[in-house]
């Protein structure tokens, strides 16, 4: 049933015609349920995290997904940590993931940044040698 074709990021074969999997995505700490959805196989994390954006109230980039006890690299796709049974089609078995929230950078220290680049611009000391950088 398998073509040729092989998914891009984890080198998995792929269908023609892509199939679907459920996703059901919790909070970690409170175990609260954020939705259920159904994707492409194909779909990489970082599509997810983006779909997900809106009823987690936090954005794609602040947000890390567990699948088991495996954090998911946003190139990954979903056919990587779906069933390796194959006998039971992927469409029929949910995928669990919970849902990290990472902690943004803190006001203070962009401001501080930023200040200090504009205090202290880099400046290139070898220009003869790194003429890139000018």
């Amino acid at each position: 049933i398998f073509g040729s074709s092989r998914c891009p990021s984890c080198g998995s074969p792929m269908s023609s015609s892509d199939p679907l999997v459920t996703v059901e995505v919790s909070w970690a700490v409170s175990g609260e349920t954020i939705s259920t959805v159904r994707v492409e196989a194909q779909k990489s994390i970082w599509k997810l995290k983006e779909m997900l954006a809106k009823n987690a109230k936090t954005p794609a980039m602040f947000m890390d997904l567990m699948f088991g006890n495996q954090v998911a690299s946003d190139s990954d796709c979903l056919l990587v940590f779906a069933s390796r049974d194959w006998t039971i089609p992927i469409e029929d078995l949910p995928i669990c993931c919970l849902v990290l929230r990472k902690q943004p950078p803190r006001l203070i220290d962009i401001t501080r940044d930023r200040f200090q680049r504009q205090r202290y611009p880099l400046t290139n000391p070898y220009p003869d040698r790194f003429p890139s950088l000018q």
